[in-house]
């Protein structure tokens, strides 16, 4: 069969998921057999005649236009990751610098330290003349791990390493948790120490002391005899106050300074043989070599029982001279030279972040060259002063604002910085620097050269490996263009077709078969496959939309490639067209063209009928409203049967009118015609089921009488209410004797009967259904809450008798009430009391001349109800808490309440009438303290006692 393309557009329509339906001109309406296909018909089936696509730009590819060859995802931007996975090579250090250590969770703080302590050459030479004694090691030695630390820092080509290592040695560190990096430096130097001592290097056992350590005495001279007492000591880093002090000269003056001991802090002169006021000074004897300042920025305060950070500006220099602070006799270098700062970034003393900036000791003294070590990032500080200099401190210690200042930059001098985030300071002393490289151990060298040969070899395959996708990648591009532009065949020529699904595969993955995210070994089959595109006669299927036709070269150029089948073209017969799927797509579209026809005329006569008056119940058909609705809407009948809904369950038409829709006989036998299934009718005739509506007349009957049963309990018992006020609502903030009223008609009542006990919760119940429109039947009432196991009264009820009907005690019975004999016998004929309630009465004795409780109150129980009833109120969840927040000079307090996350201002009165909320707590139940809980349940024994 010869093929064209169709130049006019006549009988032209677009095929999406196979031919498209439409009006008389659709090629499906002229073919009735294979002999009525013509090449017009064929090429309209096909999408052959479509116009090519004329969009320049894709998101998505036109799946309705067979010419479409675009909107695959070519050309993506793919970076290398991508496509092969993380590149090591991101993580190669740059030239000339230095490694980061990854943070862990919260190990920032560690970092800093141990940078500061790898860029000390003195220290890290040290460390590595470190050598174990024989016999028995210590699992994870803290000095064998270091040793590891500093030769991976010095020798690793990675841009940072992972510390795991050294934090699970002996110092058994908790990443997930920040600490104090003060206290840390003083706990890892004290364990470093106790292990170097153990070395057979004299230079190792005392590196410590030699580097870090000072001396210095406290000199205490008695005002009295003038005698001064010395005591030296020793100290590894200097503790200098940050409050007060804006500068580094006048902490250190201050920590120098003399001390007054007078008062309660006197001294006890051993001469004298008495306390007498005396001058303390500290007097440093002896500079270490590396001078730590720990500055005190992190102090406890008193007052809110917590740690907290001082941001106050303070100012230091890049050259220290502390000649003026040590004796007089010393004879030492005292000039320093600025080695690290360490920055704590944050307001809260618990969490922040840690970084280190540090001088390189191989730079020049002139151009020092100072890095910043912030984790796995370490980069160039090029300059130290400005990138340190701050005045973002807009607040003094005790939280007061302050006037911002003009400038952000330092006002200070040259040569200083000013800093509101320093914690520690290092400086070295100038004349035992050590400028020299200090070599690696050839056993650490070893280890971490043979890690570093191993990181190297992944960068260069995983460069390999990139050069040589990219050469692919760039050829498939060239590929792509070329099938993209040779994609049309010309006039007259030949076509084959390819699966849309194979070309995106092919677009996508053409150059990489491997994705990235695949199992090894894995690889994407380029192979083209056709086999999707056949129908049940191994033919183009026209029904599927996932073909694509492209020209002889395209088609000869990809199976070069990729090789697979089959060759589906368009000048064989064999496999293009298929005649017997066209012609089943006419059948079926002229079927569905003729069923909607039969549908439209049924649902025309349903209109008519609409209009007609006493139409004949033989000629009347019931069918389900809501079905008929939907079949109306839709294209596609309702699974559904058009009678389910009105057919009961024994088989006939449901009492339902509602759920019914008469329609003419002309639309039922359109129907029936339609759905097969039905095996059933309902005419005009049909009676509903006569066995639901004897089952319904019996349920409206039960249903009356409950109602009318119901109206009389109301109306009896609303005679009980006329002329008491109703209960109050129990709430968790009233006081429980404002849940308790007597129920008794009359005042003269009140006197000498006989009174019953009933719950107050069933109470409660009978008033709400006293208000209700349409009452609902009411529980019998039992007395078992107001009764202990030793069947006597759990709560004490004569309060209740009380004129004011106020309770003597907040742990008397909470939820009680008095009815007389009349009522309780009414509520007994009304059958509203349980067969086996239990008769708890208040009885007059003349004897005694007051009311008796019957049965009796069990002293033992009333005790311990009134401690749990005191407990339940200490301990409780769910409930409102009342805060009091009172404003500067304001004496008058404002109340928020907060439930369950909710704030609400309340008013000065409480819904108790009083003026102060009726417990006062914090948001968690449980903070309690043990005092006043004592104090509480104390006091519940105490009134228990007393009601008893």
């Amino acid at each position: 069969m010869s093929q064209r393309k169709s130049k006019s557009g006549q009988g032209r329509t677009s095929i999406k998921g196979g031919p498209a339906s439409g009006g008389s001109s659709d090629w499906r309406g002229t073919v009735h057999c294979q002999d009525d296909l013509n090449s017009e018909n064929v090429a309209s089936a096909y999408g052959v005649s479509q116009p090519s696509c004329t969009k320049k730009k894709h998101k998505a590819n036109c799946s309705d236009n067979v010419h479409c060859l675009l909107g695959f995802g070519e050309h993506p931007e793919q970076t290398a990751e991508y496509l092969l996975g993380p590149d090591p090579g991101t993580k190669m250090k740059k030239e000339g610098g230095f490694v980061g250590l990854k943070n862990l969770g919260a190990t920032c703080y560690m970092s800093t330290l141990i940078q500061s302590l790898f860029m000390n050459s003195a220290f890290r030479s040290g460390v590595y003349k470190w050598q174990p004694r024989p016999g028995p090691r210590v699992e994870g030695d803290a000095c064998a791990a270091l040793q590891r630390l500093f030769a991976r820092l010095q020798n690793s080509p990675q841009q940072y390493i992972d510390p795991s290592e050294f934090t699970q040695s002996e110092i058994q560190l908790q990443t997930h948790i920040q600490q104090d990096p003060q206290e840390f430096f003083k706990l890892f130097m004290a364990l470093l120490e106790e292990r170097l001592v153990q070395s057979d290097d004299p230079s190792v056992k005392t590196l410590i002391q030699d580097l870090f350590q000072g001396k210095l005495r406290y000199d205490t001279t008695c005002r009295k005899c003038k005698r001064v007492s010395p005591n030296p000591t020793t100290f590894q880093e200097l503790e200098l106050p940050v409050k007060g002090f804006p500068t580094l000269e006048e902490a250190v003056k201050e920590y120098t300074k003399e001390e007054e001991l007078t008062g309660s802090n006197q001294y006890f002169c051993d001469s004298c043989a008495c306390k007498v006021d005396a001058g303390r000074r500290t007097v440093i004897t002896e500079l270490p070599q590396i001078l730590n300042v720990q500055l005190m920025r992190f102090v406890f305060d008193p007052a809110k029982g917590v740690k907290q950070k001082l941001r106050s500006r303070f100012r230091f220099p890049f050259t220290l001279d502390m000649r003026d602070y040590v004796a007089p006799e010393i004879q030492q270098c005292t000039q320093y030279k600025l080695s690290a700062v360490l920055v704590h970034k944050g307001t809260s003393a618990y969490g922040g972040h840690y970084i280190a900036n540090i001088r390189d000791e191989r730079s020049s003294a002139d151009k020092p060259d100072w890095w910043e070590f912030d984790d796995e990032v370490v980069k160039r500080q090029p300059d130290l002063a400005s990138s340190l200099n701050d005045a973002d401190a807009d607040t003094d210690d005790d939280g007061k604002a302050k006037p911002k200042p003009k400038s952000k930059k330092s006002t200070g001098p040259p040569g200083t910085v000013t800093n509101t985030n320093a914690y520690m300071l290092i400086y070295s002393r100038v004349d035992r620097e050590l400028r020299e490289p200090v070599p690696c151990p050839p056993e650490l060298f070893s280890v971490v050269n043979h890690e570093a040969s191993v990181f190297l070899a992944e960068v260069a395959q995983f460069t390999e490996r990139y050069n040589a996708t990219k050469r692919r990648r760039e050829e498939h591009e060239r590929t792509h263009d070329d099938v993209i532009k040779r994609a049309a065949p010309g006039e007259g020529e030949a076509f084959y077709w390819i699966d849309a699904e194979w070309f995106k595969r092919w677009v996508e993955h053409g150059f990489n078969p491997t994705p990235p995210d695949a199992d090894a070994g894995f690889q994407i089959d380029l192979a083209i496959d056709n086999r999707p595109l056949l129908c049940d006669h191994s033919k183009v299927d026209p029904r599927n939309p996932r073909r694509k036709m492209v020209s002889e070269y395209v088609w000869n150029k990809l199976h070069e490639l990729h090789r697979g089948g089959p060759e589906l073209c368009s000048n064989d017969p064999g496999a293009y067209p298929c005649s017997k799927c066209l012609v089943e797509l006419a059948d079926e579209f002229n079927d569905r063209q003729g069923a909607d026809l039969e549908k439209k005329e049924a649902m025309t006569k349903l209109d008519d009928f609409k209009a007609e008056r006493n139409p004949d119940p033989g000629h009347v058909f019931y069918v389900s409203r809501s079905w008929l609705s939907d079949f109306r809407r839709k294209s596609e009948p309702s699974a559904r049967s058009p009678l389910a809904d009105i057919t009961c369950r024994h088989g006939n038409l449901t009492t339902d009118e509602k759920a019914r829709r008469p329609i003419p006989i002309e639309t039922w036998q359109f129907l029936k015609s339609r759905f097969p299934t039905i095996n059933t009718e309902f005419n005009g005739n049909a009676e509903p089921c006569c066995i639901c509506e004897s089952e319904e007349s019996v349920s409206n009957e039960q249903q009356a009488s409950i109602r009318a049963r119901n109206d009389e309990h109301k109306r009896r018992l609303l005679q009980f209410y006329n002329s008491i006020p109703p209960l109050p609502p129990a709430t968790s903030w009233v006081d429980l004797s404002t849940s308790v009223t007597p129920l008794w008609p009359t005042q003269a009542q009140q006197r000498r009967q006989r009174m019953f006990v009933l719950s107050g919760d069933w109470a409660r119940g009978w008033r709400r259904r006293i208000d209700e429109s349409r009452p609902e039947p009411l529980p019998p009432a039992n007395n078992a809450q107001l009764t202990c196991p030793h069947s006597m009264f759990k709560y004490d009820p004569r309060p209740l008798l009380t004129e004011n009907r106020q309770l003597e005690s907040e742990h008397a019975a909470p939820k009680m009430t008095l009815v007389s004999e009349p009522s309780w016998n009414a509520l007994r004929e009304l059958d509203l009391l349980d067969r086996g309630v239990t008769e708890l009465t208040l009885e007059w004795s003349d004897a005694s001349n007051e009311y008796a409780c019957v049965p009796g109150i069990c002293d033992e129980c009333l005790q311990a109800q009134a401690i749990a009833d005191e407990q339940a109120r200490l301990n409780y969840t769910d409930k409102s808490i009342f805060i009091v927040v009172r404003k500067r000079g304001d004496d008058k307090d404002d109340f928020v309440t907060t439930t369950g996350g909710r704030r609400s201002r309340r008013p000065d009165r409480f819904a108790d009438g009083s003026g102060a909320p009726s417990s006062s707590s914090s948001s968690s139940s449980t903070q309690r303290t043990s005092a006043r809980s004592a104090r509480a349940l104390a006091r519940a024994g105490a009134n228990a006692q007393k009601i008893s």
